[in-house]
């Protein structure tokens, strides 16, 4: 469900959230987070959460190596292993430049792209997490 971000605020408001992790993966598919207070996320969803492209395996050719890291408001989930008090939240983030085009190589992008061009064709994708356990 997509969320607004006066939806989002006051949620992690009534909740007493404390931390959101923006999370993304590399090129290699490992999930990466950085972690942001409530007072940052209305610059989140403004313009993004710089981090420094240099510093992950995959994106360090990078020219322009700040990058900034969107929150999609849809992924948002409240992490339950966490106690009542000073809660965390995560959201999954699409990767932009500086400019707000999309960053080439994050695989959220290119999954997105995927799905366009599918549908363009008369396909669609339906995607869900599968856990498979195998006893040997």
């Amino acid at each position: 469900m997509q969320y607004t971000e006066s939806e989002v605020t006051e949620f992690i408001t009534d909740n007493d959230v404390k931390f959101i992790k923006m999370a993304f993966c590399d090129i290699f598919g490992r999930q990466k987070i950085v972690a942001i207070q409530p007072s940052l996320l209305a610059s989140a969803f403004k313009g993004g959460i710089p981090i420094d492209a240099s510093r992950i395996m995959g994106f360090e050719k990078e020219a322009d190596s700040e990058l900034f890291l969107v929150p999609d408001t849809s992924t948002m989930s409240l992490l339950p292993w966490r106690p009542a008090h000073g809660r965390v939240v995560r959201f999954f983030c699409d990767i932009r430049r500086s400019d707000g085009t999309g960053f080439d190589i994050d695989c959220r992008g290119i999954l997105k792209k995927a799905v366009d061009i599918a549908k363009l064709h008369g396909i669609i994708f339906e995607f869900g997490a599968r856990n498979e356990f195998y006893l040997f």
